[in-house]
């Protein structure tokens, strides 16, 4: 079990920097979206949706977890991008590093927006279902332990 949990996690950075590098230059230059992008962002997402699913099935809380610790960092990023983008101050110097590590791999949204609040507005969107998915699998899988104790 222990060597599932850590292919899945190295799996999913390699999945990560895989997304940063090949949608990077169009992130950093704000260009259009391509449909490479768009592929991109569509195998990063179905990969992360299928290390959760792995993960539920294996019930790897461990695993769980850390998605839903991705999934919240997404959402705090998607809050503070929208944020910024609808003129409420927000240290961009402080989120910068992490857009890129974050959003990169999901510029291909982009392609589907018509500007950046969009972006922002449906990665916020994704990044809550994905978040609610892993949080709500975590207290059903500690709610399963609890009642197996007392039974």
């Amino acid at each position: 079990m222990k060597n599932i949990i850590a292919v899945i996690i190295v799996l999913s950075i390699l999945i990560s920097i895989s997304g940063i590098i090949l949608n990077f230059s169009e992130f950093l230059m704000g260009s259009p979206a391509t449909i490479k992008n768009v592929v991109v962002t569509f195998t990063y997402l179905t990969m992360w949706i299928s290390i959760s699913i792995i993960s539920v099935v294996a019930k790897a809380k461990g695993v769980i977890q850390y998605c839903c610790v991705f999934w919240a960092i997404n959402l705090l990023l998607g809050i503070l991008s929208y944020a910024n983008f609808i003129d409420i101050p927000v240290s961009g110097a402080l989120a910068l590093p992490f857009g890129i590590l974050f959003f990169g791999q999901l510029y291909g949204i982009r392609y589907f927006a018509r500007n950046y609040i969009a972006f922002s507005i449906v990665i916020i969107f994704i990044a809550l279902v994905m978040f609610l998915i892993t949080f709500t699998t975590l207290k059903s899988l500690k709610q399963d332990k609890v009642s197996s104790i007392s039974n």
